[in-house]
């Protein structure tokens, strides 16, 4: 609550503490392969604004492991699913929720799904910056897009977080270019890892003498933003992050993905720095849901990133998979109380709203239309990273509104 700056719903908060205790040992049973301690307990690491070793963690890619346990938990439950299927639009009359339309990327079929429930799990809209730590093709705010035009309310889209250390690279080199904000974990810095400017100064002193590198994200990457702003960035618009006092055999052990991929590129962590600037990361808000999860329109639930209310202006490194998995439960037990079937979509709105969204899915798969979506894409990341970022005023604000008026 306090990193959030008390903009939190405490109910929501509290729903995610209460849960995770059980979630970690579920996971635990399920095959999630967790870091051990040497007596075989599950092992624990700082993260920002922590005051003990509060984050449990499976080497430097703890959400890879709990997403391959989760898969392999819902293959044996022989859990039906649909790949490379794109949710474009949810059928809604406004007060309840009678299915999906989807665009098969596989066979380029358009499909409806009748539903009486629907969960939006769908990330967040980090990806409108054009630095992001997400893949092109996710976190778009499609999650959020599709609750709106349901009926559905959204709530604190304002509070992106920026993650303090995404890859800072020299954006005309081909062969780093694609890393451009790519996540640095924070367990870099939660193994020790030190911040300096490009004057080999610790600056981190003068923002957070107590904490350090180890003060929430939110203080640690505006700090890098104004150190960069005041002529004190490398030659990248970062800073370094060295964990070269450490040995090569502890990074290997604690970050092994983070030192592959630095190897992998020619730089060897144990022996140098890599530079590191803010990168947008995460939304806090979302969809407005209750409680359980669900939104106020009837049958349409969102958790995850997709939803808000749990983290506030800032989150803690951390807390999204626990609310991912927390909420999955919550959500999942007020559904199987509802005992909904599987629904229908009414033949008024096949006709309404289902049959001109499939022309429209058409129009634009055969580029029927006046406007590149990707050209317009780049045009909202630029104007949303110069005008809406980490460091922001009101004239500003303004001058990015009205570039996005004539976007």
């Amino acid at each position: 609550l306090n990193e959030g700056h008390f903009v939190n719903d405490p109910a929501k908060v509290e729903t995610v503490t209460e849960q995770m205790p059980e979630r970690l040992r579920e996971l635990d049973e399920w095959g999630m392969a967790y870091s051990r301690t040497e007596d075989g307990e599950i092992d624990q690491r700082f993260f920002g604004a922590q005051s003990f070793r509060r984050t449990a963690f499976a080497g430097d890619h703890t959400g890879e492991s709990m997403l391959n346990a989760l898969v392999d938990r819902a293959q044996e439950l022989s859990v039906p699913y649909r790949e490379n299927v794109m949710i474009t639009k949810l059928v809604s009359d406004g007060d309840a929720v009678h299915g999906a339309v989807g665009f098969d990327m596989d066979t380029g079929e358009f499909v409806l799904f009748n539903a009486g429930t629907v969960v939006l799990a769908a990330g967040g809209h980090a990806a409108i910056y054009n630095r992001h730590t997400s893949r092109d093709d996710e976190n778009n705010g499609d999650g959020a897009a599709l609750a709106y035009d349901a009926g559905a309310s959204l709530m604190d889209m304002e509070f992106i977080q920026f993650h303090p250390t995404g890859m800072a690279v020299d954006e005309d080199d081909p062969e780093w270019e694609p890393w451009s904000g790519r996540l640095v974990t924070e367990a870099v810095r939660g193994e020790g890892g030190r911040l300096f400017n490009a004057e080999g100064e610790r600056f981190m002193e003068h923002y957070s003498p107590d904490q350090m590198e180890l003060d929430a994200r939110d203080v640690v990457a505006r700090a890098i933003a104004q150190e960069v702003a005041e002529g004190r960035g490398t030659e990248n618009g970062g800073v370094f992050l060295d964990i070269s006092h450490r040995d090569a055999e502890f990074i290997e052990e604690r970050l092994p993905r983070m030192y592959e991929r630095f190897d992998d590129l020619g730089v060897d962590m144990a022996e140098e720095p890599v530079e590191v600037a803010p990168t947008s990361h995460y939304g806090m808000g979302g969809v407005a849901v209750d409680d359980h999860g669900e939104t106020d329109v009837d049958g349409l639930f969102a958790i995850g990133e997709t939803m808000a209310g749990v983290h506030g202006a800032n989150r803690l490194g951390g807390n999204s998979l626990a609310e991912t998995v927390a909420y999955g439960v919550v959500a999942g037990e007020r559904i199987a109380d509802r005992a909904d079937g599987p629904g229908t979509v009414p033949d008024d709105l096949r006709e309404s709203l289902v049959e001109p969204h499939f022309r429209e899915l058409r129009a634009m798969a055969n580029n029927d239309g006046e406007h590149d979506v990707g050209a317009v894409l780049a045009d909202l990341r630029e104007l949303m990273w110069e005008h809406a970022g980490i460091l922001r005023d009101e004239a500003s604000l303004r001058e990015g509104l009205d570039r996005l008026a004539a976007v």
